[in-house]
């Protein structure tokens, strides 16, 4: 029966040492406590693990014989799986092994996985395998630049809320993640807003150029786009804390392209549910002299608060 050595890692003394193994298709992570190694979890693997190494006191890799790169969380979370397996070959072919024992027949494989930050290095016979887990931003680009919008910000509200798996490069403490992250999240809903105006501009322009009588029909089609995005914009700002920006940078925005009202009523809601806070005065006055539904209503829940 294939073995693996764990591997140990010692972390903060206000933590409990973690020791992981994988043998067979078993893994199994143990905590030292009161000099007494104790199961703190177990799970299966679909296919006999090859190798197993720590990425941080949080997360370890367990590399597998059908090639796959399996990314866990301490207690045996799946956070991610991939295939490091070259040119079609199995998992056993890329990772170095040898006889442990003369007398067994399995295969111990050590030696051959090294970690470096968050590079997993993996030695083979004929080949050196190279795996990096990518940084939270970068994961949020590669969505950004497949145009997952959407997943995009689910991932950055995660990484706000403390709640995203396989991050290492940020600190543990939530505030101190949300100061990290801050600047960028705001630069992400700004890139947002901006491709989809121009987006939307691009649009209404070629419809200009052919008028026909559907056009009221586009227009109305482009107004639901702005409502669209604001919507985003205004519930990520509320999730972020910062509604700041939306009487700044995003109301800037819809007035260059004339749809200040269509984004005033998008807020009527948020603000008779306290979620906005104060009203900025020239916020304020605009509700008081635009006829929108509901402006009296939100003008004396203002005043009240």
């Amino acid at each position: 029966m294939p073995f693996f050595p764990g591997n140990v890692e010692i972390i903060e003394s206000a933590t409990v040492p973690l020791l992981a193994i994988a043998w067979d298709h078993q893994v199994q992570v143990a905590k030292l406590v009161k000099s007494e190694l104790k199961i703190y979890a177990k799970w299966t693997l679909d296919s006999s693990a090859i190798g197993i190494a720590w990425l941080d006191d949080q997360m370890l890799v367990v590399l597998t014989s059908a090639g796959q790169l399996c990314l866990y969380a301490n207690d045996g979370t799946l956070i991610h799986n991939t295939s490091f397996a070259v040119d079609g070959g199995r998992g056993d072919d890329v990772i170095g092994h040898h006889t442990h024992f003369s007398d067994v027949l399995g295969k111990a494989h050590h030696n051959c996985i090294v970690v470096r930050g968050a590079s997993l290095y993996l030695l083979g016979p004929t080949h050196l395998v190279v795996s990096c887990l990518l940084l939270c931003k970068e994961r949020i680009e590669v969505l950004r630049r497949g145009g997952d919008w959407m997943g995009a910000f689910n991932m950055a509200m995660m990484l706000y809320d403390g709640e995203a798996h396989g991050v290492f490069d940020l600190p543990r403490a939530l505030d101190d993640v949300r100061k990290v992250i801050m600047s960028y999240l705001v630069e992400l809903l700004l890139a947002y807003v901006d491709e989809v105006f121009s987006y939307i501009s691009v649009t209404l322009g070629r419809q200009l150029e052919h008028l026909n009588d559907s056009l009221i029909d586009s227009f109305s089609v482009t107004s639901e786009q702005y409502t669209s995005v604001g919507g985003v914009a205004v519930e990520f700002c509320v999730h972020i804390k910062r509604t700041d920006i939306l009487f700044d940078e995003i109301l800037s925005r819809f007035e260059s392209v004339q749809q200040k009202e269509t984004f005033l009523e998008l807020l009527e809601a948020y603000n008779l549910k306290d979620m906005l806070g104060s009203l900025p005065p020239e916020v304020f006055l605009v509700y008081i002299f635009c006829t929108l539904p509901g402006a009296s209503v939100c003008c004396n829940h203002n005043l009240s608060s």
